[in-house]
């Protein structure tokens, strides 16, 4: 996209597609436990090992409803999971669905002169106005979607319709998903690490799907991945992101053209891959930050914060 035009210039069917490609790019990219063009797929909430084919679905199937203009969060949420379920029929892209859904209502409250650094103000105002009707189509979605290590919770548990509004519920969970946390904090993870390293990281020429895999390590070595957590306990989460902190740092140390030191490093990450699958580990809600992450870069690679 022009990188110059306001983001309120971008036509619907052009979000469509760039939700689209967002999701496809994260696909390209290796990440340590996840599934990618790379790899083999890693173990699904339903216990199936995922392939790529399904998140390629997905990402075709959540393409529209999401970005459907005049739904509120709440709506895009329900019916995004909804199309989802019915072309893969597993948990594939929830995360994704929570985080793209704010950023798509917010991009449509932007005037025709609108600049990227407006986008993330606008996100605020529609975290702020969130109500309960956006946490009962939230929470319906949920359900449908079934994510794995859910498990129940004696305030606003999902399995009920909540009384609260969609902010609210996301701050009784901000403790153990950090996806809840994005939607006290106005992205903050997105907007001030994710795109920014992974802008940082094309311009020193590293291809895009290496800035992406730079982009992920850079998220979970900042906050452990909750999924993990949530699975198996704040030691293994805490683990991934410290080996996820020293691969930043050797990165940090390299240039893209030094092949022989990014070849060994690629060799590294992919011991990692298999070691986490074979454990069963994805660290899948890094994994969604980043998808977010690429979407912001697909409306405006340019964002200035």
């Amino acid at each position: 996209m022009d990188e110059s035009a306001p983001l309120a210039k971008v036509n619907v069917q052009g979000i469509a597609q760039a939700v689209n490609r967002a999701c496809l790019a994260e696909l390209q990219a290796l990440k340590p436990g996840n599934v990618s063009i790379h790899t083999t797929g890693n173990t699904g909430d339903a216990g199936a090992t995922l392939s790529i084919a399904a998140f390629e679905r997905s990402a075709q199937a959540i393409a529209e409803p999401i970005t459907q203009p005049g739904r509120s969060v709440g709506e895009r949420i329900l019916a995004a999971v909804t199309a989802t379920r019915a072309a893969v029929n597993t948990n594939t892209n929830l995360g994704i669905v929570l985080l793209l859904a704010p950023l798509l209502s917010a991009l449509e409250r932007l005037s025709a002169d609108a600049q990227a650094q407006d986008w993330r103000g606008a996100l605020a105002q529609v975290l702020a106005e969130l109500n309960k009707a956006d946490a009962s189509q939230t929470f319906a979605a949920i359900r449908l979607a079934q994510p794995g290590g859910l498990g129940q919770v004696t305030q606003e548990d999902v399995a009920h319709d909540p009384t609260v509004t969609l902010r609210e519920a996301m701050a009784l969970a901000v403790e153990r998903d950090t996806i809840a946390a994005q939607y006290l904090n106005d992205f903050k993870l997105i907007f001030e690490i994710g795109v920014p390293v992974c802008r940082l990281a094309r311009r020193q020429g590293w291809s895009a799907s290496w800035a992406t895999t730079i982009c992920f390590l850079n998220l979970l070595s900042v906050q452990p991945d909750s999924l993990l957590e949530r699975k198996f306990g704040r030691p293994v989460a805490l683990a991934a992101s410290c080996r996820a902190a020293g691969f930043a740092r050797r990165i940090d140390t390299l240039r893209w053209d030094e092949s022989l030191q990014v070849q060994q490093l690629w060799t590294e990450l992919m011991a990692w891959d298999r070691e986490l699958k074979q454990a069963g580990q994805n660290p899948g809600t890094t994994a969604d930050l980043v998808v977010a992450c690429l979407f912001v870069l697909e409306i405006m690679p340019e964002l200035r914060l």
